[in-house]
């Protein structure tokens, strides 16, 4: 389980670069979120891989890249939000890490930011990369 919870922790950048772009993913945003979900795990009580151990473990085996010879614009929630599923999987990634810091009362606020506007965005059909990292940010005061 420590080696799943370190791909939840991973895949939380998924989120968010469907709401705020591929540079959020990789940005203060990104850290923060990460950070956020990392003391809730450790509060939690539960075990996660570092996350060094997990970048030697996976080497050079895991990269993205073009796939016969197009482009991959974002990951699996960008993919959702694209195709106009009306779902996305930010309620079992971001939303777990809510859960669980609910319960383990440590405040959750970026994670829960993050699962909701995603699930906004997919019920009304939108675009992915709609918000701005400045108006996440700015969301996250009100």
């Amino acid at each position: 389980m420590c080696w799943k919870y370190r791909k939840l922790v991973r895949n939380l950048r998924n989120g968010i670069e469907a709401v705020c772009g591929r540079a959020a993913s990789r940005g203060t945003i990104a850290e923060l979120t990460t950070a956020e979900a990392e003391h809730v795990l450790a509060v939690a009580g539960i075990d996660v891989v570092p996350l060094a151990e997990d970048d030697e473990r996976r080497g050079s085996i895991l990269q993205t890249g073009p796939v016969a010879g197009s482009a991959r614009p974002g990951g699996s929630v960008w993919q959702s939000l694209t195709r106009g599923i009306g779902t996305v999987e930010t309620d079992y990634l971001s939303g777990h890490i809510a859960l669980l810091g609910h319960l383990h009362g440590v405040p959750t606020p970026l994670n829960s930011l993050v699962q909701r506007l995603a699930a906004e965005m997919a019920n009304a059909g939108s675009a992915p990369a709609t918000v701005t990292e400045a108006e996440f940010l700015a969301m996250l005061g009100s």
